[in-house]
């Protein structure tokens, strides 16, 4: 599910104003894997756990980032992370509790070899990695617009609707979207928060290797 609206739209402005990092970043800046195959991504995908079967309310950042983690722990996929950001006259008029959602998304080359698309990966919600535009189009219903910069997030709030924004795969919550505070590496406590707040978490056997304490920073 996405997470819950801050309780008003004040503090959602706020917030989101300053989390919000450029979306037009090039696939070499995020270090994506990019597939040649769509046999390839699919099968990585149904790799991943689902999650569907167990109570998660707010849960989002946590399964994007196990399945960020586990694909490059498992496959060596590195993938970024796609948000959309709902904005007031959006749940209002969607009557959506959630302000954002949060999937990893790799890239698929095309057949002539000199362009890729953004396949998300959002195993809970959709039963096979689909194309950015589609993926958004299921979550909202609508077209969202995508954002480039901390300025623009005023206008959107004016237009209402939904925003999209892309982060590398290091970001966890809205909060890291912060260019002050952007992370470019795993961090321990945001691992350890998966492992102990996803309900249904598999911590043993082959799944365990996923947090491989020693290659995150503590």
């Amino acid at each position: 599910m996405f997470f819950k609206n801050l309780t008003t739209a004040m503090n959602q402005a706020f917030f989101l104003f300053t989390c919000i990092i450029s979306s037009t970043i090039a696939a070499e800046s995020l270090n994506i894997t990019q597939f040649s195959r769509w046999e390839d991504v699919e099968s990585q995908y149904q790799s991943l756990l689902s999650f569907q079967e167990t109570d998660i309310n707010e849960g989002c950042n946590l399964r994007a980032h196990y399945w960020s983690r586990f694909l490059e722990s498992h496959h060596r996929t590195l993938t970024g992370k796609v948000f959309i950001f709902f904005t007031p006259e959006f749940q209002n008029r969607k009557n959506l509790r959630w302000w954002y959602h949060v999937a990893p998304f790799v890239y698929l080359r095309n057949k002539e070899g000199n362009g890729v698309s953004e396949i998300v990966f959002d195993k809970a919600h959709r039963d096979r990695p689909e194309p950015l535009n589609q993926w958004v189009q299921a979550i909202s219903s609508e077209k969202c617009r995508e954002g480039k910069n901390l300025e623009d997030y005023d206008l959107n709030l004016i237009l209402g609707g939904c925003v999209i924004y892309r982060a590398n795969r290091f970001q966890f919550t809205p909060s890291d979207l912060n260019p002050a505070a952007r992370k470019t590496s795993w961090q321990c406590r945001d691992l350890y928060k998966v492992k102990n707040l996803l309900p249904g978490f598999a911590t043993n056997g082959p799944n365990r290797r996923w947090i491989y304490e020693e290659l995150c920073v503590k």
